[in-house]
């Protein structure tokens, strides 16, 4: 099976225009606040499966698209409650550089040491709703989150325009 890298191009920042994640509010309802009036309204639910065994869904509304991920996607991500989750946004004006929403799904082991042991990023156009790239990362590195061309096919089939 050939694998495809969901890879993206950065720049280095200068002081005068660092590059900086900024957290967001991810409230029970769903809804991403936070971010500047000139993107539209974001929200996301994950659905968790029993203690154990992860994440049976999430549905993310971006852009003005509505994706629900493929089981493709769900399996790499570590997380097994919300607070596994957090969501943070960089939206500077650099050239280059898209604004984007991470999601950011670490194990539970992060909440027992204060490191986390694994970690999937997963980073989202602000503008257009695309998943642009993801990372992985591991005790001890980190590296492009590798996924099937049939899984990256599912992930860009699950972009659907919201009514």
């Amino acid at each position: 099976m050939r694998a495809v890298a969901m890879m993206s191009v950065f720049t280095a920042a200068t002081p005068a225009s660092a590059w900086e994640d900024t957290p967001l509010a991810w409230a029970p309802d769903g809804a991403i606040t936070g971010f500047p009036e000139r993107f539209r309204a974001a929200s996301m639910t994950v659905r968790f499966a029993d203690p154990g065994k992860g994440i049976d869904g999430v549905e993310l509304s971006i852009a003005g698209k509505r994706i629900v991920f493929p089981r493709c996607l769900l399996k790499r991500l570590p997380a097994e409650s919300r607070r596994d989750v957090q969501v943070k946004g960089a939206w500077h004006d650099i050239p280059d550089l898209e604004p984007s929403l991470t999601l950011e799904f670490y194990s539970p082991a992060k909440r027992a040491d204060g490191g986390s042991v694994s970690a999937t990023y997963l980073y989202f156009g602000l503008e257009n709703g695309a998943l642009r790239h993801g990372m992985e990362f591991h005790r001890f590195g980190a590296s492009e989150l590798l996924i099937s061309e049939a899984c990256s096919r599912e992930v860009s089939q699950a972009s659907t325009p919201m009514e």
